[in-house]
């Protein structure tokens, strides 16, 4: 009997929920706030599942978004006409060079070459050149040399070269790059250790090496005379400028102009003479090649290169996990502490009324300001604990509101025959409130919870805006990280998007209160 008793009761609070959204439904603002809904609880849910758990670890590190360009807009402009450098990665695979040697008096030098061509088709500078190459074979000191101090590992010398539209060839880089991080050892048969470089990249920092010799040469090419520019040094140009542009002598003014054209990068790695080749063969696991363009994804980046497109997905789940949250804890106090209130009267009345109104004389924002400095000294390196304590001292100071109404809704259903018979009947002052006045008062309830909702997202950006909330990826963190790195007014990308997600979420929520509270009230209804 008790098992068909909670099987019925299942189907009822089933019906009276298809009930509930059918009348919903029925109300222009219902089906609108109902369609955006479902399409962000859709989007927050996909977000949750494709995204990584450490996302928010890798918002915060700056080497996971070295490859982006730094504050460009999405690809997507330049199907507005807006001219874009495109931005290009190659990853060339180990066995894929090009092999020949430089013979000296005593030695045959190996020389392993790496090539990837790039083409500029519009009269636009790229941002710049990375290098990254991953498992460089490094030879070990000790043996070869019998070393006992300083480096052990040895590696290959690296030479980064560009040959442009126009012929000339540019050297970025040579050197040997210094190693930070050595994986497992492998020996060979010869005895002779290598080491494969796993992980980090041995990443290149790809600088023109003598900027004077390349404006003298580019002087040459293009006739422009050397005295113009005599005070134009490395201090004023820039690497991309440098290595896609052409000097063009203006008013007497020297400007670079991009040269477009397919440019050649090439990679060369070159074994020192005591390198045993064959050992060496590939001499790496792979080289990856990236020019930076001038438009990124599907939202831009911002100014550390952080694919903007990605932290307003991960906002989604977080927008709504907060407001949600928020709202059904604060409508759960609100409704109990009303109907208790109520219900009981006296000391208990005088108790909860006092109560709420301390908490409602007490201006909430300086407090919040206050407790999320607090904790964020406390918890630096973990942001999420800072989101929580900001939250439960919102719900602590925001049920007051609705405990007021539910009180009074109480004092008049407490008076119902209903209630009376219920009380002659045996029934316990806690089966009276759960079960005969609560039910009563749920519609106005759910209806206060969904209105609540923007309330707590708005509060939660507001204070991420003003930097309280820190290091987690939000569209308030991200309109924060707009406001501190004074980002200009064109980078609308980085501006507008989080902004309109914020609005229009709330906008969601808004809505489908409308259309509630018009079921709730009946003198509302137009129809």
């Amino acid at each position: 009997m008790a098992e068909h008793r909670k099987s019925l009761g299942r189907r009822l609070n089933l019906s009276a929920l298809k009930a509930s959204l059918k009348e919903v439904w029925s109300y222009g603002t219902g089906k609108i706030g109902l369609i955006m809904l479902v399409i962000l609880v859709s989007v927050a849910i996909s977000a949750i599942i494709v995204l990584p758990p450490n996302f928010p670890d890798e918002w915060n590190n700056p080497k996971y978004w070295s490859e982006n360009p730094t504050l460009v807009p999405p690809d997507w402009v330049k199907y507005l006409g807006v001219p874009v450098a495109e931005q290009y990665v190659n990853i060339i695979p180990g066995d894929n060079y090009a092999l020949n040697f430089n013979t000296t008096q005593y030695y045959s030098i190996p020389i392993f070459s790496y090539i990837a061509d790039y083409r500029l088709s519009v009269k636009v500078f790229p941002q710049g050149i990375l290098i990254k190459i991953n498992g460089l074979k490094l030879l070990d000191r000790y043996i070869a040399y019998n070393i006992t101090q300083g480096q052990r590992y040895v590696a290959p010398m690296i030479i980064v070269t560009v040959k442009r539209p126009d012929g000339i060839v540019l050297v970025l880089y040579k050197g040997t790059p210094s190693i930070t991080y050595i994986g497992n050892t492998t020996t060979t048969t010869s005895g002779i250790p290598y080491i494969y470089e796993k992980s980090p990249f041995v990443i290149l920092p790809t600088n023109i090496i003598n900027y004077q010799a390349v404006q003298e040469e580019f002087m040459k090419l293009y006739g422009v005379n050397t005295t113009i520019v005599s005070g134009l040094g490395a201090n004023t140009l820039k690497l991309s400028q440098v290595v896609f542009g052409k000097p063009v002598l203006q008013g007497g003014n020297v400007t670079y102009v991009p040269l477009t054209g397919t440019y050649e990068l090439r990679v060369s790695i070159v074994l020192l003479p005591d390198y045993p080749v064959k050992l060496a063969i590939p001499p790496t696991h792979s080289i990856k090649v990236i020019v930076k363009g001038t438009a990124f994804g599907l939202m831009g980046t911002d100014s550390q290169g952080r694919d903007l497109a990605l932290g307003l997905y991960y906002g989604f789940p977080v927008a709504l996990s907060i407001g949600l949250i928020v709202a059904f804890i604060d409508t759960v106090i609100g409704v109990i502490a009303g109907a208790v209130s109520g219900y009981y009267g006296g000391l208990v009345d005088e108790f909860i009324q006092r109560l709420v109104d301390i908490m409602g004389n007490i201006p909430l924002l300086p407090i919040l300001i206050i407790i999320g400095e607090i904790a964020r000294q406390i918890y630096m390196n973990n942001p999420f604990m800072v989101v929580w304590i900001i939250l439960l001292t919102i719900i602590i100071f925001t049920w007051g509101g609705l405990a007021i109404v539910i009180r009074s809704m109480t004092l008049s259903i407490k008076g119902e025959q209903y209630v009376e018979a219920a009380k002659c009947l045996g029934a316990s002052n806690k089966r009276i409130i759960f079960l005969h006045i609560i039910p009563q008062v749920i519609p106005y309830a759910v209806a206060s919870m969904v209105f609540s909702v923007p309330s707590a997202i708005l509060t939660v950006a507001g204070l991420a805006v003003l930097g309280i909330i820190k290091n987690f990826p939000s569209w308030g963190t991200i309109l924060a990280a707009a406001r501190s790195s004074n980002a200009p007014i064109t980078a609308w990308w980085w501006i507008i998007p989080p902004g309109l997600l914020i609005a229009i979420t709330s906008l969601t929520f808004v809505l489908i209160g409308m259309a509630l509270e018009r079921i709730v009230e009946p003198r509302l209804r137009t129809r």
